[in-house]
């Protein structure tokens, strides 16, 4: 167990929290001042719980600035969503990456090996 997930339920402990069956997560809203890793540990057990696969990125330092925290994929939908706690706010290549997302309008998926580079080209060059 992580320590954000040992926070989390230290705080669904405290009065006025309820517990879903079977479950360790609050069946109301969280308090404002929770971490963001307890945040993440919620929605990670939350997404679980209902079918969806979850990615995070355990140490982005080295990965270029500004993707989101989470993706979530249920086979239906693909959800890419950043997490602060109460107080941050997303930096400048976190709110660029969070506007391109918002118009797009399409998502495609696939695998492409070095064989498939003419197509890659031209699928990256195509307007």
């Amino acid at each position: 167990m992580t320590w954000d997930e040992y926070w989390l339920r230290t705080q669904i402990k405290k009065p006025g929290y309820g517990i879903a069956p079977g479950s360790m997560l609050p069946t109301v809203s969280l308090e404002p001042d929770i971490p963001e890793g307890a945040l993440l540990a919620a929605i990670r057990k939350l997404a679980a719980s209902n079918h969806w696969e979850a990615y995070h990125t355990h140490d982005s330092r080295k990965s270029p600035a500004g993707f989101p925290d989470l993706a979530l994929c249920n086979g239906h939908s693909l959800l890419l969503y950043e997490l602060k706690n109460a107080t941050e706010h997303p930096t400048k290549a976190q709110q660029h990456w969070l506007a391109l997302l918002a118009t797009t309008t399409r998502l495609e998926s696939g695998l492409w090996r070095p064989a498939d580079w003419e197509a890659i080209v031209r699928r990256l060059e195509a307007p």
